[in-house]
């Protein structure tokens, strides 16, 4: 992701009403995504889409771990072949962002 203030993307289904209401305001942070971006070329492809939504998968954990939604979030999608030695090298790309 890459946008200032990304919506919530429900991409689930079948569960009670008020899981389709919840918000989580945390800012995003443009800046950091195109960090991630550098970090990335020649490991995999990336993109800054200033317009993906947060889906479950982040939104939730982050609602639990940091409820005042008060750090910036960039999301990250997997690759689409799941690999884990691939996934273990983007691990490695970002380790700098830790510093």
């Amino acid at each position: 992701s890459g946008g200032v203030k990304p919506s919530l993307l429900f991409d689930y289904h079948g569960f009670p009403k008020h899981t389709y209401e919840l918000t989580y305001p945390a800012p995003g942070n443009p800046a950091l995504a195109e960090q991630v971006v550098t970090l990335l070329k020649g490991v995999a492809p990336a993109v800054v889409d200033e317009k993906m939504q947060w889906d479950h998968g982040t939104f939730i954990p982050l609602m639990l771990m940091f409820p005042q939604a008060d750090i910036p979030v960039v999301q990250l999608s997997l690759a689409p072949s799941l690999d884990p030695v691939l996934h273990t090298e983007i691990g490695k790309a970002l380790a700098p962002l830790r510093d």
